[in-house]
């Protein structure tokens, strides 16, 4: 308690202009260009208005929740007081913090901090020899401080000044010495006055911290309704109070029915709020025409960024509602201050930008910092843009109106993605951006095709578009501008300087080239970029986060240009056969080395894999939507491996499925041609790749299997890996209840079904034998094809035909898995009271009550059967 926190942030002389312009009463501007700290400044401003004027409230307003819980967890940083601090909006949930900082998570801290202080005064009673109870509520303790501390703290003062100054003096005469047990020992140095003296103010000012905030606590004693809590919270106690321009306009009714007051008013991202929305804002308290507690009102954004969303084009263009209040007063030629130094960005990335800006420069961080010092590993430049050509015939397209997509740059995108993985960077360090929401969705469709469910890969931090990401940023991004007929609305240029500013290290744009270097309104950002090859240029061998200098010369034979996303998708899949290898060769001296059972599941921890889903379209996304297999990372792989392996069977062929005892074996592969036999070539080295491939690898759906490659199979069932939740209970207990349960219902359908049962499974078993004779000559059977194979025909049945025919094959089912375990069944009664059971018996007894055709009362009974089948299983 001697020193409050430090602020760590160094400002630039423009950035100290702006902060000082701030404390003075009155309107202060301040234009921010991307990365020069407009966040930093305006925390700093809260942060001084807070300590220099401690009668002050505070409201801060931003456009977005994003920019106003970045604002308020840096607020949380220094050194405000917590109990000051409120965030409203159901935003507040998204603050990554553990505290609650809603009106209800601020009285449950008052309430529960109100006991935690009452205790402290408790002890210091003891300490100084109050024997009476001083604690109880908050109005004796302040009554205990005014008597007694505030006394025995002046005849301490006194002491001091008559008596001579030693260090001894002040050790001996501290009245709270007792107190402070529990800090570090010894508490007085011993050494000078000064010091010792210095020690034994910051003792005093932490006691009266302690009564200041049971001042604060003594008013949720006397409320006693949460509702009249959190009022006084908002109204009186909060000093710095958060929200967004949209929770203002909401709730300002309600503010000014409670007379809420406030004396100044921070507004970050004004250059995209609208002018009505800005006045909002300002009319949340009620104004005296004499008088207007207003004294303070900051605006801070950029003009040069997007404005204001406005979706009507008639009030866009015609009534000028997309220019925001504070754009309309840099026009107008209001004094602002404008901040010139940025420390975000790459030099080479922030001169895309810069030239909109008078006189934007570097921050020396930007030379020093060693993450700016280092190039991108595996790639040979930290910006490029990437022509991408039409793929399968065409560019853009529309599926519906006003709903743009290009799959060609969103394949690039993806397989670019993908490679950054491979090479090690973190997948929450890169971002894929577009200027269009349905290249969007269509790109994130294929992320979850390919990658989300994939450990190799993952999801990446953000998949959004350039007008949402404004106002974050990430070290990598993949921007798509999948216009190919026409620039679109990437021609306003506030829209390019928000898409080239995101990126700190490494920017790569894909986009029909030609068409955006004929643009004028482009040009100074897209002639900087034509500079470098218009082709992905890649460097073999190297692995993030690399050692490779900006300035270090690339050899030639270690640089290698991608032709189109047929030929990045060959080098993905590349790649993922030789990590794949080399997990295997990882797992096969771990497990030589000491053979035991359970390194299986210690590996199989280690590298949790889930199959990617696909409904119902094997080359396509979620939706549906047709997705070309290139870079589909589930390649066919000819190898034997000591890796145990499990194959799924579909319902079809669920008879044929083996024992839980008999140990699952690896499928054999089909013979493969001579280009699925280069394919399967794995590389000596990472990237033994030159020239682009003649054939890449493309794969089809007859190269592609749904079983994983044997290095990234998910773990089999019968271990128990560290995944499973706790509480789970047991594999052998899981089998037990199952068994039971399969042989109640193996009793009950037998019973039900009588003769019929008996003739349909003969019948299903003799269709079963038939057709395991037919595969025989066969000298392997593809995963694919067994899991595709289509039942025995059957003659058509009747509906109650059907059904029953499907509880014969359950009951079929159920006697092969049972084995030697049919006595379960017969003890269904004493050891496990069953829902199957029961609810089987109960329609036992409803329906014998009931003057039923045979026919109709073993549809009946067969119907419900199978659903309380279903519901047990």
């Amino acid at each position: 308690h001697n020193r409050p926190p430090m602020n760590k942030v160094r400002f630039t002389p423009v950035q100290i202009e702006a902060i000082r312009d701030a404390m003075n009463p009155g309107l202060t501007m301040v234009v921010g260009p991307p990365g020069t700290g407009k966040t930093d400044v305006a925390v700093q401003i809260i942060s001084n208005i807070y300590h220099m004027f401690p009668g002050q409230r505070t409201l801060l307003v931003t456009h977005s929740n994003h920019a106003l819980n970045d604002l308020f967890e840096k607020i949380m940083e220094r050194d405000v007081d917590e109990r000051h601090l409120l965030r409203l909006g159901r935003g507040e949930e998204l603050l990554e913090t553990e505290k609650d900082f809603s009106k209800w998570g601020r009285v449950n801290h008052m309430l529960k901090r109100r006991i935690e202080l009452l205790e402290r005064v408790d002890r210091l009673a003891k300490s100084i020899g109050m024997a009476q109870d001083v604690s109880a509520t908050c109005e004796i303790a302040g009554h205990f401080y005014l008597l007694h501390v505030v006394r025995k703290w002046e005849e301490f003062i006194e002491t001091i000044k008559e008596g001579e100054h030693t260090s001894e003096l002040v050790h001996t005469h501290f009245p709270f010495t007792a107190f402070f047990n529990d800090a570090p020992q010894p508490l007085f140095k011993k050494q000078t006055f000064e010091a010792d003296f210095q020690i034994a103010e910051g003792c005093y000012r932490y006691i009266q911290q302690i009564f200041e905030e049971l001042r604060d606590c003594h008013a949720f004693e006397l409320l006693r309704t949460a509702h009249d809590r959190s009022n006084y919270l908002l109204t009186k106690q909060a000093r710095v109070i958060a929200m967004t321009c949209t929770h203002a306009a909401i709730t300002r009714a309600n503010l000014i029915r409670l007379e809420f007051e406030y004396d100044n008013l921070v507004m970050e991202e004004s250059a995209q709020i609208m002018e009505i929305e800005t006045f909002i804002p300002m009319l949340l308290q009620k104004n005296d025409q004499q008088k207007c507690r207003l004294k303070r009102l900051v605006l801070i954004g950029d003009h040069n960024q997007l404005p204001p969303v406005v979706k009507n084009m008639a009030f866009q263009k015609y009534s000028h509602l997309d220019q925001s209040l504070f754009t309309r007063f840099v026009r107008l030629g209001v004094p602002h201050v404008e901040l010139n130094a940025q420390g975000r960005a790459r030099s080479s990335i922030a001169k895309l930008y810069n030239w909109r800006y008078k006189d934007l420069r570097d921050l020396p961080l930007v030379q020093t910092n060693p993450q700016f010092q280092l190039a991108n590993a595996g790639f040979a430049y930290d910006h490029q843009i990437i022509n991408v050509e039409d793929y399968q015939g065409r560019g853009e397209f529309e599926p519906t109106p006003h709903f743009t997509q290009n799959l060609g740059e969103a394949e690039f995108v993806v397989a670019t993605f993908q490679y950054m993985r491979l090479i090690g960077i973190p997948a929450h360090k890169i971002s894929i951006i577009t200027t269009y929401r349905g290249q969007k969705h269509l790109i994130r469709d294929v992320i979850n095709a390919r990658c989300a469910h994939h450990p190799l890969f993952g999801q990446p931090a953000k998949i959004t578009t350039t007008d949402k990401f404004q106002g974050q940023q990430n070290d990598y991004i993949l921007l798509s501008l999948v216009r190919t007929k026409f620039v679109g609305h990437i021609r306003d240029v506030r829209r390019l300087i928000v898409s080239m500013s995101r990126a700190r290290l490494g920017l790569y744009v894909f986009c029909r080239q030609r068409l955006f270097n004929d643009c004028l309104e482009l040009n100074q950002t897209f002639s900087l970029l034509a500079q470098k090859p218009s082709k992905l240029v890649l460097v073999q061998g190297e692995e993030y986060p690399g050692t490779r200098k900006l300035d270090d010369p690339i050899p030639a034979s270690k640089e290698m240009v991608v032709e189109d996303v047929l030929h990045l998708g060959s080098i993905v899949a590349t790649l993922v056969q030789h990590r794949q290898k080399q997990m295997q060769v990882q797992y096969s001296q771990t497990t030589s080395a000491t053979p035991q059972p359970s390194q299986e599941s210690h590996f199989h921890a280690a590298m949790p894999v889930e199959e990617p889903k696909t409904n119902g379209n094997e080359n396509g996304n979620e939706n549906g939507m047709e997705v070309d297999s290139v870079t589909t990372i589930t390649t066919t792989t000819t190898t034997t491996t000591t890796v145990t392996t499990t194959t799924t069977t579909s319902d079809e062929s669920r008879g044929e499925q083996q024992k839980p005892q008999t140990p699952p074996v690896a499928p054999t592969a089909p013979p493969a041609t001579p280009q699925q036999e280069e394919q399967r070539t794995l590389p000596t080295i990472a990237m033994d790749v030159d020239q682009p491939s003649t054939e890449p690898v493309q794969l089809t759906p007859d190269d592609t299997t749904d079983t994983p490659s044997p290095a990234l199979m998910a773990p089999p069932a019968e271990i128990d890996t560290p995944s499973r939740k706790r509480g789970r209970p047991s594999d052998g207990s899981r089998k037990g209840k199952r068994s039971q349960t399969m042989a109640q219902t193996l009793a009950d359908a037998s019973e039900i079904l009588g003769d019929e049962a008996a003739t349909l499974g003969a019948r299903r078993s003799r269709d079963v034998v038939l057709s395991q004779e037919s595969t025989d000559g066969a000298d392997s059977i593809d995963a694919d094809e067994e899991e595709q194979s289509t039942p025995p025909t059957t003659s058509p049945r009747s509906k109650v035909s059907r059904r029953t025919h499907t509880i014969s094959e359950t009951l079929h089912d159920a006697q092969n898995i049972l084995g030697s375990s049919p006595k379960l069944g017969s003890t269904r009664a004493q050891d496990r009271p069953d829902y199957a059971s029961m609810k089987v018996t109960e329609l036992k007894a409803e329906l014998s009550h009931k003057n039923l055709p045979t026919t109709g009362r073993k549809a009946e009974l067969v119907e419900r059967l199978e659903k309380a089948w279903n519901s047990s299983s």
